[in-house]
């Protein structure tokens, strides 16, 4: 079983074509970096839990229904506070994609200690988390540094994504916070430039894959770049090129990736099948508008087939 833990917001999109300061209609979804990548890993079949805290009302419930849509075991606390929104602008051509977070002073934000499922913990085979969810709050920090330390007491393979948000936190704030969460850390993963920019290692993917490892202890490195995903395991590096398909909405496909990348290292694939899929994962979610992972067990398999050695 997969554990994911973090915050999970209500994403407000305008119709494609239309702007932010002009939009009179939005389509909402749930999102968060863990809970996109729990609704990846269930499409897969794996069994895929995400603890989260939600606002005490409509919106939260509406958020929690969304990811119970998409089959995932919802654990929500729910408590005062209000809900995480973002308010997302998708660019075409020379406009920019545009993202305005609203998350401050969240339910998420004063998450408290028995808002973690210890149960669930016990027996999770993985569990995820990423570094969004201490920029949130120092409560939420203690509660990623309880939920990581539990899991490896449990014995699950902790899995860390950096998850840099700029408005979070400068570049150095988080690398003086989330290297202090490494050490319980088994499974790192990390979009290219959020290392560049965060941790300042840049250079050819393979070699910055095995100096992470190297540096900080961990078993496995995934890293997402703009033209390929890079996975060290073992003193060897996997690298495949991403699919080639027509770009819809980019906003949950690192997520995707992860998601199915831990389902099939749950599932007990080795290192360089659980990449192609990952990898198949990102092309497919990033095919259809929102957030959440929307593709078909079958229709994975079929796109792992297709990624080459490149």
């Amino acid at each position: 079983m997969l554990l994911t833990f973090g915050e999970t917001a209500l994403r407000l999109s305008p119709p494609d074509g239309d702007r932010l300061a002009t939009a009179d209609r939005f389509d909402a979804h749930a999102t968060g970096p863990e809970s996109n990548a729990a609704v990846a890993a269930r499409a897969t079949g794996v069994e895929t839990t995400h603890a989260t805290v939600l606002a005490d009302g409509p919106l939260g419930r509406r958020a929690a229904r969304d990811l119970r849509a998409h089959d995932v075991d919802v654990r929500a606390t729910y408590r005062e506070g209000r809900q995480s929104l973002a308010f997302h602008e998708r660019g075409t051509g020379v406009r920019e994609t545009t993202t305005v977070s609203d998350r401050g002073h969240s339910a998420f934000a004063g998450v408290e200690e028995g808002a973690l499922p210890l149960d669930a913990v016990e027996r999770a085979d993985c569990t995820y988390v990423t570094g969004a969810v201490p920029g949130c709050s120092t409560a939420a920090a203690e509660a990623a540094a309880r939920f990581l330390r539990a899991a490896s007491d449990g014995g699950a393979t902790t899995a860390f994504g950096l998850g840099y948000r700029p408005d979070q936190w400068t570049p150095d704030d988080a690398r003086e916070a989330l290297t202090g969460f490494f050490p319980a850390v088994d499974l790192f993963v990390a979009t290219e430039t959020d290392v560049a920019t965060v941790l300042e290692r840049d250079g050819e993917p393979k070699q910055v894959a095995h100096a992470l490892a190297s540096e900080h202890g961990f078993e496995t490195v995934v890293l997402a770049r703009d033209r390929t995903t890079v996975a060290w395991h073992g003193a060897t590096v996997y690298e495949f090129p991403t699919l080639d398909t027509d770009t819809v909405d980019t906003a949950g496909a690192t997520e995707a990736l992860v998601g199915a990348f831990l389902a099939r290292r749950v599932e007990g694939t080795d290192v360089e099948t659980a990449l192609r899929y990952g990898t198949a994962a990102r092309a497919l979610a990033g095919s259809v508008a929102g957030p959440l992972a929307s593709f078909s067990r079958a229709e994975l398999d079929r796109a792992a087939e297709a990624v080459t050695d490149g």
